[in-house]
């Protein structure tokens, strides 16, 4: 994310959640409430957080080479720390 559109983004905000964008055909399927928003170095991202990115990565050097490229360590990207709630079932008719 740019820095313009992050600092929008205020740590108690809930924002809809997509399954993907609505468009290209996503449908709403919850609310996300940020819990934390902050810039962080690539380096210092916890291994932890590979699942939460998709889980594709085995290391976090895959990781990083793999989306932002090799010799980007010490990027600073944007996080978001959020809670999900789903939005309920329809009931069938």
């Amino acid at each position: 994310w740019k820095d313009s559109c992050a600092l929008k983004i205020k740590e108690g905000d809930e924002l809809q959640a997509w399954s993907k964008s609505p468009h290209r055909g996503g449908e709403r399927i919850g609310t996300i409430r940020v819990e934390k928003i902050y810039k962080e170095r690539l380096l210092d991202m916890p291994a932890s957080d590979l699942q939460s990115e998709g889980g594709r990565w085995k290391t976090l050097e895959d990781f990083i080479n793999g989306v932002f490229g090799k010799g980007m360590w010490e990027n600073r990207v944007w996080v978001l720390r959020f809670s999900f709630t789903p939005l309920p079932q329809a009931r069938p008719r």
